[in-house]
């Protein structure tokens, strides 16, 4: 099933699951709160959980839907639920439930970043990505583009009428470009790339975009910025 869905059908639908699930599970143990004698089956809720989350692992395909920071905290979130599920008794525990609700949600902001940064044809095809690249930038000029991406406008143009793989620099533009829109203007986000940012040493983004071993940072920093006003 996962090999047929593209990478944002497949996020979207755990975001979907994990938001069923969240729900449910407060439904419920409010339901069981107020009413304690309906239900005794605490342990089973929790199984339940576990068992949830394992088909939504398995219906993701972590290395085309997630970078690496994203996956993780996703393994992170669910080695904290999975403890919880394991290191517990079967007893209505309030600690447990608050616990598991945040981890949960933990794991659900991670779905919902990673829908947010999604860009149509990582890393297969360089065409879409700069469709994407364009759509966001509608006013920013492809000599401008072309110099993020560290080609020439010629380059950039040839780019966006074939399919062929996307090359790194443009992955990672595009993948910045895609964080940073949320909540920064258009100008805002041209100008993050050449401002000096202190996560990065007081480096400029634009000068670390063609050092591979960067890409973590750069990613980083960027995220940090949805903070900020662009």
């Amino acid at each position: 099933m996962t090999a047929t869905l593209t990478p944002e059908e497949r996020l979207g639908h755990a975001d979907e699951e994990l938001l069923d699930l969240k729900n449910g599970f407060v439904e419920a143990i409010a339901e069981l709160h107020e009413h304690p004698e309906i239900d005794n089956s605490f342990a089973e809720r929790l199984t339940a959980i576990g068992d949830r989350l394992s088909a939504l692992r398995e219906g993701l395909r972590l290395e085309d839907d997630l970078d690496k920071a994203q996956v993780i905290e996703f393994h992170e979130a669910l080695w904290e639920i999975n403890r919880l599920l394991t290191a517990r008794d079967t007893s209505y525990d309030l600690d447990v439930i608050d616990h598991l609700l945040v981890a949960i949600e933990r794991v659900r902001h991670v779905i919902r970043d990673a829908l947010d940064e999604h860009v149509v044809g990582l890393p297969g095809d360089a065409g879409l990505v700069i469709q994407e690249l364009k759509g966001w930038l509608p006013n920013t000029s492809n000599e401008i583009i072309a110099g993020l991406v560290g080609v020439n406008r010629k380059t950039l143009t040839r780019w966006g009428k074939v399919s062929r793989p996307a090359p790194r620099q443009l992955q990672l533009v595009a993948h910045l470009v895609a964080i940073l829109r949320h909540n920064w203007t258009e100008e805002g986000v041209i100008a993050w790339f050449e401002r000096p940012r202190r996560g990065l040493g007081g480096r400029k983004p634009i000068a670390l975009l063609g050092d591979p071993g960067a890409e973590d940072s750069l990613l980083s920093e960027a995220r940090a910025g949805r903070s900020q006003d662009g």
